[in-house]
């Protein structure tokens, strides 16, 4: 059975600071009266006109200190009105998820005793044909057949532990997003080129289906009829997802009967989105073929296997198609299948 193991910037809250200024009196200016006669009323005549020059400018400076007083002070009512449209935040406030990098759910911390004391810190998934993690130096890969460390890579140490000499206990299942606690203990485990022997203890965040830990969920299989016969599958995983070694047109999966000598063949169009049934291989050599467009199917979602992959239910009633050596036949059931979008 294969083994499938869901930027945030930097935001800042601004509060309004308000400036008041305190306004200067201002005292108009005093009139000069000048003697009149004929001997300086031209200069009296010169005298008033720069009065007059010298008020106009000083009224220009009032003006232009009223102006800048009202936007630096602005008017109360407007205050209320802004303050009110956006609250400051507070500590109970929902946080938008832009707040935080983005990270993931599974990873924990391992601690090395013995001949080398160290700390690793694992935060990244690792999917390329087993599920694994890693960070700080640190790869730790599991078996694909069953909840056991297989392969530990530790800052220059290496390790290939037998089945027993590392202890996995499984702690608290969060179904919504299949993850599991577990406590790992590797009691004084030798370094494979000899470079001292340590014990590895930790607690770790793992995809729950890597170590057994499923909840509710049903186990993968189903009954498929075709014509008279009946195909029984005790596992079924299919992939639903984009990556560099899916086509760009589309991508063929085949899930295998218990007794390996049937199984239906998937189309999945990564474009659309869309999985179909395309056909059915009988014994190994007869071929139905449901046509170019394939079988449509009917799909139930049952739970979250782990952050990368749902159990579904897929139930499809196929039209009549021909089958080498059998005629035409109907193809109709349904499966629980392990669906990933990640491998």
């Amino acid at each position: 059975m294969n083994w499938v193991a869901h930027e945030y910037g930097t935001h800042t809250c601004m509060k309004k600071k308000t400036i008041v200024t305190k306004r200067k009196s201002v005292t108009s200016a005093q009139t000069i009266r000048l003697p009149r006669n004929d001997t300086n009323h031209g200069i009296r005549g010169r005298h008033v006109r720069s009065l007059t020059a010298l008020g106009a400018g000083f009224m220009g400076v009032v003006a232009c200190t009223l102006g800048l007083a009202m936007v630096i002070v602005p008017d109360p009512a407007v205050s209320s009105q802004t303050s009110d449209a956006t609250p400051a935040a507070s500590e109970t406030d929902d946080v938008p998820a832009t707040m935080f990098p983005i990270t993931t759910v599974e990873g924990g911390t391992l601690t090395l005793s013995g001949d080398v004391q160290d700390t690793f810190t694992l935060s990244t998934v690792l999917t390329d044909g087993r599920y694994g993690l890693e960070g700080d130096g640190a790869r730790l890969f599991f078996a694909t057949d069953s909840p056991a460390i297989e392969q530990m890579n530790l800052n220059g140490l290496s390790f290939f532990p037998d089945p027993d000499e590392c202890i996995i206990t499984p702690g608290v299942l969060d179904a919504v997003l299949g993850v599991a606690t577990a406590d790992v203990l590797c009691a004084e485990i030798a370094d494979v080129r000899g470079n001292g022997v340590v014990t590895i203890a930790g607690t770790l965040r793992l995809a729950g289906n890597v170590i057994g830990m499923r909840g509710d969920l049903p186990p993968a299989g189903g009954e498929v009829e075709v014509g008279d016969e009946t195909l029984v599958f005790t596992e079924a995983s299919l992939f639903v997802g984009r990556g560099q070694f899916v086509s760009a047109d589309a991508l063929s999966q085949r899930v295998t009967t218990s007794d390996e000598a049937s199984y239906l063949m998937f189309d999945y169009d990564p474009n659309s989105g869309v999985l179909t049934l395309a056909a059915v291989i009988l014994d190994g050599d007869a071929l139905i073929d449901l046509g170019e467009d394939g079988c449509p199917l009917t799909t139930r979602e049952i739970g979250q296997l782990n952050p990368r992959a749902t159990v579904v239910e897929h139930s499809f009633a196929c039209p009549a198609a021909k089958a080498d050596g059998l005629g035409s036949v109907v193809v109709s059931g349904s499966l629980l299948v392990e669906q990933s979008t990640d491998r």
